[in-house]
């Protein structure tokens, strides 16, 4: 019963602390600096990802066990993941092409890209890449999937949850409330509801992270060498 209050209290400062910074994004709201808005977020991103670690601790245990268990069957179902995940990007990604040369804003880059070129320009490379190809995914896996997606779906259909959640975890990335910003997060839409799908059909979370990470070392990986 103990452990079961300090886990809620747990998840609920989760969930809070990442909401207030990333989701309202008050530290750069408070900031004048961009360099310690940079900082203070990557810090939290450290604290975020630890907890998460610790609250969901029993569920990252029975999945490793069951995938170290089933070794074959757990690479075949990455591998289809990961796959499947590339066929609804490129969906993401055309759709993102078609609205935004009909809108003319192709060349208008989004402000999240730019705000992570300029934290590598600012951070330490060893930190930064830590950050942003590692805790970074797992820390937005475990509250968009594990957290938003399995309380929602105790009251909304799968579907419904995937979608909403999705959905949040584009605005995730809108800095500004300029359209060429909302073409531009369509990837990430489709990105979040390839995840979902992956998530609820494996019930695994470790899935979609491992997806995000590798996704996300790959992009980065070249910014670094």
């Amino acid at each position: 019963m103990k452990q079961n209050v300090q886990l809620t209290r747990g998840l609920a400062i989760f969930c809070v602390l990442y909401s207030l910074v990333f989701l309202f994004k008050i530290p750069r709201l408070l900031l004048d600096s961009q360099s310690i808005s940079f900082y203070v977020t990557s810090i939290f991103y450290m604290i975020l990802f630890v907890l998460g670690l610790y609250i969901f601790r029993d569920d990252f245990r029975q999945q490793l066990a069951w995938m170290k268990q089933n070794v074959l069957k757990s690479i075949f179902i990455l591998i289809i993941g990961y796959l499947f995940y590339m066929i609804v990007e490129l969906i993401g990604g055309l759709l993102y092409s078609w609205l935004s040369d009909a809108f003319n804003s192709s060349d208008i880059i989004l402000q999240n890209d730019s705000n992570i070129m300029n934290a590598i320009k600012i951070l330490p490379p060893v930190f930064a890449f830590f950050i942003m190809s590692l805790a970074g995914p797992a820390v937005e896996e475990m509250f968009y999937r594990r957290f938003l997606i399995s309380t929602l779906i105790k009251y909304i259909p799968p579907w419904l949850s995937i979608l909403l959640s999705s959905l949040l975890f584009a605005v995730l990335h809108v800095s500004s409330f300029q359209a060429s910003e909302f073409f531009n997060v369509l990837p990430h839409f489709f990105m979040g509801i390839a995840m979902g799908i992956i998530y609820y059909k494996t019930n695994n979370l470790i899935y979609p992270i491992l997806i995000h990470v590798f996704n996300n070392f790959s992009a980065l990986l070249p910014q670094f060498l």
